[in-house]
């Protein structure tokens, strides 16, 4: 079957996520989003067997590694980096234009995900 996709609205009227479950053709998917503002399109990474998640054209890689999220040139050089002590970011897919790599951080700790649910988005890019 399809893999299932992960749909991020970061229009500031419409921030919500929406999990289409595997069965959902990938043109079903994008005729339901066409009339939605601000929609985030991440289509199942490429993982390897060392946890790399790959740009759609290749060229990067990103991976959070050590508890940080990275992105990588295809040689292995350090683009970009994010870092928040006390929190394990989760790469949720490349931007559709390679762009950067979308990444939830979520709270260490069974107690502290208790106190503060929200797992936050943001948007790790390399400079230009």
């Amino acid at each position: 079957g399809n893999p299932a996709y992960t749909i991020f609205a970061l229009d500031q009227a419409f921030q919500y996520v929406m999990v289409f479950p595997a069965g959902y053709s990938n043109d079903e998917v994008r005729t339901i989003l066409s009339a939605i503002p601000g929609v985030v399109f991440l289509e199942p990474p490429i993982v390897d067997s060392t946890h790399k998640f790959y740009s759609h054209d290749s060229r990067l890689y990103a991976d959070t590694r050590g508890g940080r999220a990275r992105i990588y040139s295809a040689e292995g050089e350090v683009l970009a980096e994010a870092y928040k002590p006390g929190w394990t970011p989760g790469i949720e897919g490349w931007a559709a234009d390679d762009s950067g790599v979308y990444l939830r951080i979520r709270i260490k700790g069974s107690s502290a995900q208790v106190e503060t649910p929200q797992t936050p988005l943001f948007k790790l890019s390399p400079a230009e």
